[in-house]
């Protein structure tokens, strides 16, 4: 409980080392093939990932899947669970194929186990999804992303923010092939889900004003947009109390300004 306690405060080294003095105690007290020795060893895997250790990450999340295998069995939720991190361990390797094999595997045991509209499932299409844009497989990635979002109204509601991050997704697949009206469309959705959700003035509806302002910029070149959804962004920022040295706080500043020049070299042309 610690580990995870302090993991949550951003403190990796104090979380691994309690992660790692409680799974030697599992190990000693329940045997080596208990499942909570499994889950302290994803919990280990996890953390062995954010710093980029991928053979120890492997390791723990290999042994943890043999042992939730043995002991609940090839069709139980923390199998599809465990499937799932050594898909995104695959994923962040470039094994774009490896990662596909396990979310597949993972989705199978997930619908089975949970049904089609389940966070968890979605959760997982997604990632499946993410491989086909990862791929250049635009078209089988919107056909998945919209299977997502329909799971994801129908568990969670219109207003989640899941639905917003899938919309961002569409976005995203829409922009990468070409598509730049309906990308702007789709990012405006998740601007719309993200303020009724969190507020007007939080530093994620200022993210996705800043994300939706570059767009404008460097893609569709809708410079009077770009300027509009960047100075959003910048005032949502100072909204949310970030500092003018702040790197994100500099970083739309500086987008503003090469919008205003480009929205002016444009209005001379």
């Amino acid at each position: 409980a610690m580990g995870m306690v302090y993991e949550a405060r951003g403190r990796d080294g104090r979380a691994m080392r309690f992660f790692q003095d409680g799974l030697k105690a599992q190990r000693w007290a329940l045997g080596n093939d208990h499942v909570d020795v499994a889950a302290t060893l994803n919990a280990v895997g996890a953390l062995h990932e954010k710093k980029n250790e991928y053979d120890r990450s492997i390791t723990c999340f290999e042994e943890a899947l043999s042992i939730y295998r043995n002991q609940l069995g090839h069709d139980h939720p923390d199998v599809a669970v465990t499937l799932n991190n050594i898909g995104h361990h695959r994923f962040r390797l470039g094994d774009f194929d490896g990662a596909m094999e396990s979310y597949n595997e993972a989705l199978q045991i997930m619908t089975g186990s949970l049904g089609e509209y389940h966070r968890n499932v979605a959760s997982t299409m997604h990632n499946i999804a993410r491989v086909y844009s990862s791929r250049g497989q635009h078209d089988d990635a919107l056909h998945m992303y919209r299977r997502v979002l329909r799971n994801q109204r129908a568990a969670l509601g219109d207003s989640h923010l899941d639905v917003a991050v899938t919309l961002d997704s569409v976005a995203s697949a829409f922009e990468g092939q070409g598509r730049y009206d309906r990308a702007a469309k789709h990012y405006a959705k998740a601007l719309r889900v993200r303020r009724s959700a969190l507020g007007r003035d939080h530093k994620f509806v200022g993210y996705t004003l800043d994300r939706l302002g570059t767009f404008h910029m460097e893609r569709d070149r809708n410079y009077n947009e770009a300027v509009r959804r960047l100075q959003e962004a910048r005032e949502v920022y100072a909204a949310c109390s970030l500092g003018e040295d702040d790197a994100t706080v500099v970083g739309v500043v500086s987008r503003l300004e090469t919008a205003l020049r480009l929205r002016a070299e444009e209005s001379l042309n």
